[in-house]
């Protein structure tokens, strides 16, 4: 094992020993840090489960969606508000070396198969991929593409 696979290994253990001690963050400050060290986490565990993730455009690409659309499921899921959405989002996009993810349609594929994945249906699906995609029918279109190409929960 390389000694930074050993490395990240052994930061995911920490990780996780740390969380089933029952960390409770209850200031602002500490939950930024607290959002920070998931994205942190969020980012180590797809090194681990994905450490052959190309450096290829299309597979960049691919790997983004799957991020954006883990991300918006477990978004849904928690209840989030629209601000933290956006700064996460944008955080993801950086990481993966996307620099406009407003108009990327990567970006609304991977939120509308988030939305699929996260179980929404009917009125609510409507609701919440109008409140992401801004009511822009592009964008709207893109979120469909992506909800239609996720299968089933």
């Amino acid at each position: 094992m390389s000694p930074t696979r050993h490395a990240l290994l052994c930061l995911a253990i920490a990780a996780l020993a740390t969380s089933a001690t029952g960390c409770i963050f209850k200031s602002s400050t500490s939950q930024a840090s607290s959002e920070s060290s998931s994205a942190s986490s969020s980012g180590l565990s797809r090194s681990l489960t994905s450490p052959s993730r190309s450096s290829s455009p299309s597979s960049r690409e691919a790997d983004y969606a799957l991020d954006i659309r883990d991300y918006t499921a477990e978004w849904v899921l928690s209840g989030g508000d629209n601000d933290s959405f956006e700064r996460r989002i944008s955080q993801i996009a950086k990481e993966d070396g996307i620099t406009d993810w407003r108009q990327d349609d990567s970006t609304y594929r991977g939120i509308g198969r988030g939305l699929k994945k996260a179980g929404l249906k009917g009125d609510r699906y409507k609701d919440v991929a109008a409140q992401l995609g801004g009511s822009d029918p592009q964008r709207m279109q893109w979120i469909q593409k992506g909800y239609d190409a996720e299968s089933e929960p």
